[in-house]
């Protein structure tokens, strides 16, 4: 059974630093489920990657995110998010995301929850093109 999380837990829950692209925090967590607050700064894109066993579901908070997705990591389909949308990625989908940097904003917020076979465990991630280093904005 999922244990029950406080907003003030979820304030409180450390970064994850480590990416050039960008930063999140996983706030809540299941055997099967992550559920992650991700910022995208702006000049900087995920790596090209899919993970073969893990759907992720995105919705973008504030700002704008383009995802570039497909079956062949060289020839995705660029689809720009904006705060209210929601992108699938089925699992085994090549993609990748960047902040469409817009009226000043130099990043973009999501919410994204990734689920399927130990997403809690740290999914596999099979990558096609390395990220791309984005100037921090905090």
């Amino acid at each position: 059974m999922a244990t029950q999380t406080s907003a003030d837990e979820l304030d409180h829950a450390p970064w994850d630093e480590s990416h050039v692209w960008g930063r999140y925090r996983e706030v809540h967590t299941t055997p099967h489920s992550v559920v992650r607050i991700i910022e995208y700064w702006a000049g900087g894109r995920t790596s090209v990657h899919r993970h073969d066993a893990v759907t992720e579901t995105i919705m973008v908070v504030s700002g704008s995110v383009r995802f570039s997705i497909g079956t062949d990591p060289s020839s995705l389909r660029g689809v720009v998010a904006h705060a209210g949308d929601v992108v699938r990625i089925p699992a085994g989908t090549w993609h990748a995301a960047e902040c469409v940097a817009t009226g000043g904003d130099p990043w973009a917020v999501a919410v994204e929850e990734c689920h399927g076979e130990n997403a809690a465990l740290g999914y596999e991630i099979l990558r096609a093109a390395p990220a791309i280093a984005a100037t921090p904005v905090h």
